[in-house]
């Protein structure tokens, strides 16, 4: 019987990439720490605390960019699959929607709402984990799920950073999901079809490898109700003051 040696041991952990990923933004600036928890309900509607692996801020006034990472070892044989999007549409998903700026409790506004001057990657949505004893359609939601459950509190905190000036001065916050992996990306070709990949001999007959993706992910009903309660308890705790503290287009 085979055992696993140390190295694969410890590179299997997660460790030493969450640990590349925190240096590797210390080096362009950021200030960055491990893990970031918060508490929501598990399976069993039970409360517990939940975590993602790396929180860093890059801070350029009056922009404060909040980079909310999961890290994701994968053995070098490991795909990840996606099928192909597109930006814009009744999604209304565009190139820079990654960034989720949040403007509506200063006198600033982030001037890109719908066109960003830059196209960071192609587009897609769901996506699945292939490896050699097969595909696991998990592992890619469970990493999201981390990351989107962990932005309605760090929301909740930049609007009372804003609303109270805790910084001294306004700032337009973002907040930047990012999931990095080790696995190789593969998105899907616009006009593949189930026979085409029936026909394929690789993998690379239907997909393109990219270095990066945007991955549109649509909320499901447990995370809606999640961050509503985020922001009703902010709406119950800070009253008026939010409410005359707003400078958006909206009026709730």
């Amino acid at each position: 019987m085979s055992t696993k040696s140390w190295k694969d041991v410890l590179l299997g952990s997660g460790l030493p990439l969450e640990h590349d990923v925190k240096k590797y933004l210390e080096t362009r600036g950021c200030i960055a720490n491990f893990e970031y928890s918060y508490l929501k309900r598990d399976e069993q509607r039970i409360e517990k605390q939940f975590s993602y692996d790396v929180d860093a801020a890059y801070i350029h006034p009056p922009h404060f960019v909040n980079l909310v990472v999961e890290c994701k070892y994968r053995h070098e044989t490991v795909r990840w699959v996606f099928t192909p999007d597109q930006y814009g549409g009744p999604d209304e998903v565009y190139p820079n929607a990654f960034l989720h700026p949040l403007d509506h409790f200063v006198g600033l506004s982030f001037p890109f709402s719908d066109t960003f001057p830059r196209q960071l990657a192609p587009c897609c949505s769901k996506g699945v984990e292939l490896t050699k004893d097969g595909s696991n359609d998990k592992a890619i939601t469970q990493a999201l799920l981390q990351l989107a459950y962990g932005l309605a509190p760090q929301v909740v905190d930049a609007i009372e950073h804003q609303i109270f000036r805790y910084l001294t001065e306004d700032f337009i916050f973002f907040h930047v999901p990012i999931i990095v992996t080790t696995a190789t990306l593969f998105r899907l070709r616009d006009d593949v079809t189930l026979g085409a990949i029936r026909g394929a001999c690789r993998i690379e007959d239907v997909g393109t490898e990219l270095d990066c993706l945007v991955l549109k992910c649509k909320p499901g009903i447990d995370l809606r109700q999640y961050n509503l309660q985020a922001f009703h308890t902010l709406g119950a705790d800070l009253g008026e003051k939010l409410a005359s503290s707003l400078n958006t287009f909206t009026k709730d």
